[in-house]
This record gives C-alpha cells, structure tokens and sequence, in this order.
C-alpha cells in the first residue's frame, strides 16, 4: 500500500514592501496554510504553485533538531519546483521547517506549519 501524501501548494511573490519574509520584498502563502499529519510515514510534497515565477526554484528544506526523528527521505525534483519529505508520525509535536526558495540569487525563507499527531 502507497504511503499517504499531503500536497502542500506554495506561491512566493516578489512585493516591494509589506510582505512576510525577506525584509518585507517577498510575499509567501502555503495551501493548506496549516499541514497535520496524523498518519504513518507521509510524504509531504511542496509545489511551487502555478503563478509563482518560472525564474523561483525551491533549494532545500531544513527542520529543527528533534524533527529529524520523524523526517526523513528529502528528494528534490530535478526542474527545481518541487521537493518531497516523508514524515514518520512517531512523535507528537509541531515541526519546524523552512522551504528555502531562490528567486535568481535571491534567498526567500518560507516557513510552514506541520504538527504531528500520531494515533488520531
């Protein structure tokens, strides 16, 4: 049986000013803005979303000390708009990431919201 996926969409737009990363020049959203986890190793696969520019590419992911219990197997598809990273569900606990997204050379922090809720 197929492990469970959660599609996570994610748009990153350049703004000038007013937005809620990279001093304010960047905007970012993830649909679903909250990711639950409540089952045995899903994949969490994060797309960049169609409107975000073709010239954004997604780098890495990195979680915090601890998450590294329950996360496992990053892949990153090789055109850059998308990576994947299953979670084992073993610990309950909000996890810390950050989808790191270049536009051009510029760094862009996007920081999600995932909690694990094993047993539910």
């Amino acid at each position: 049986m197929a492990n469970p996926v959660i599609n996570v969409s994610l748009a990153v737009f350049p703004v000038g000013s007013g937005g809620n990363t990279r001093d304010g020049r960047y905007f970012y959203s993830f649909t679903p803005a909250i990711i639950e986890v409540s089952k045995a190793d899903t994949e969490v696969l994060f797309t960049l979303s169609p409107e975000t520019s073709a010239s954004c590419s997604i780098a890495d992911i990195y979680y915090t000390i601890g998450a590294d219990t329950d996360l496992y197997g990053k892949t990153k598809a090789s055109d850059g708009r998308s990576i994947r990273i299953t979670n084992s569900n073993k610990h309950h606990q909000l996890i810390f990431l950050s989808v790191l997204v270049l536009d051009g050379t510029t760094r862009v922090n996007c920081d999600p919201q995932m909690t694990n809720t094993p047993g539910v």
